[in-house]
């Protein structure tokens, strides 16, 4: 069974004309409600995915399902799409981390 996915922004897809550019689908999405990949008309599979493997954790995999950021401009915006569409995952650092961004909360 090929379910169709189709995610819009909860804001921009409200606009005419463009906002279905801020949106991802609608595309094909393969699964079942009796398949591991469970998909069905109003579930279209989980928003986290995570495989951990406990021998060696920096194997380990995940990813959200559009990205870390709603903001459009963000770079960081449905830049993990391609990974939860296609199922595979990005690697999860454990011990050698390289910090190339701060976030500094102001009150």
């Amino acid at each position: 069974m090929i379910s169709k996915v189709e995610l819009k922004h909860p804001i921009f897809s409200r606009i005419p004309l463009v906002g279905s550019y801020f949106g991802i689908g609608p595309l094909p999405l393969s699964g079942s409600p009796y398949s591991v990949k469970q998909v069905t008309a109003t579930h279209l599979g989980p928003s986290f995915r995570m495989i951990v493997d406990f021998s060696d954790l920096d194997a380990s995999l995940a990813n959200i399902t559009t990205g870390q950021s709603g903001q459009i401009f963000s770079p960081h915006y449905k830049d993990q799409w391609k990974a939860y569409y296609n199922g595979t995952g990005l690697p999860m650092h454990f011990r050698n981390v390289a910090a190339t961004e701060t976030l500094v909360v102001v009150p």
